[in-house]
């Protein structure tokens, strides 16, 4: 396929929202870097979006290691010279009772879900030279209070609060950072009793009253990474039907 004008690395395609997000950007035709720790799923989505016409490079990367990250987008800029979106959706999620949570549970968890953000999101800057979008995807579980959930909870406020004070200090690069925050899915990572739970709190949807999509959280990114939004930084959007609105 030939190559297209611009460039999106999308992070962490193993969840359902990273898949639908990398699938997005190639109907619009970006050319997508589609990276993951399991290089299987890579794959077979980059074989999805070629099948589709789309152009796409599979790359396997562990967000904990900065020589795989540093790796990962050295091929990406070999490939397509230039990176214009980072959207990251690489994350650890794990219920646990707060006085079960051990120290390595919570040191597996923070390294994917900060130092990850941390490494992606400096070695992106370096590559965006004339400015650029870097997109985080978060949970309304940073924001409000989440049973069983407090190490990722911790994390993800963690990661809004980096993303306001990256958005702050970046800004003089002509680079954007917002989050993406996502609300209860129907997908197969959320528990049915969880998905049951929240359909009763939705309001957006009356009287149908669904759970959001991975394609809702998509679409909400392709929006952030698109020319009008480039008024936006440091913002929390939050797509989740009026779940936090109770």
């Amino acid at each position: 396929m030939s190559l297209q004008e611009k460039t999106v690395v999308v992070v962490g395609v193993e969840h359902s929202v990273g898949h639908a997000i990398a699938l997005a950007f190639s109907k619009i035709n970006y050319n997508v870097v589609v990276t993951g720790s399991d290089y299987t799923v890579v794959e077979n989505i980059v074989n999805e979006i070629i099948g589709l016409g789309g152009e796409a490079l599979a790359v396997k990367c562990d967000v904990t290691k900065k020589e795989e990250v540093d790796d990962m987008m050295i091929k990406a800029t070999s490939r397509y010279k230039k990176i214009n979106i980072v959207v990251n959706d690489a994350e650890v999620v794990e219920s646990k009772p707060f006085l079960d949570i051990t120290v390595t549970d919570w040191e597996n968890l923070m390294n994917v879900n900060l130092r990850g953000a941390l490494l992606i999101s400096q070695a992106a800057t370096r590559e965006m030279k004339d400015g650029g979008k870097i997109i985080f995807i978060s949970s309304i579980a940073g924001s409000i209070a989440w049973n069983e959930m407090a190490h990722y909870s911790a994390s993800k406020g963690g990661l809004e609060s980096m993303m306001r004070s990256m958005a702050f200090e970046l800004a003089h690069k002509k680079i954007t950072v917002n989050a993406v925050v996502e609300g209860v899915l129907d997908v197969p990572e959320i528990s049915a009793e969880n998905k049951n739970l929240a359909t009763e709190k939705m309001i957006s949807t009356d009287p149908e009253r669904r759970i959001g999509k991975a394609e809702d959280i998509a679409g909400t990114v392709l929006f952030i990474a698109s020319d009008a939004a480039n008024y936006i930084t440091g913002q929390t959007i939050v797509v989740d039907g009026g779940y936090t609105l109770r």
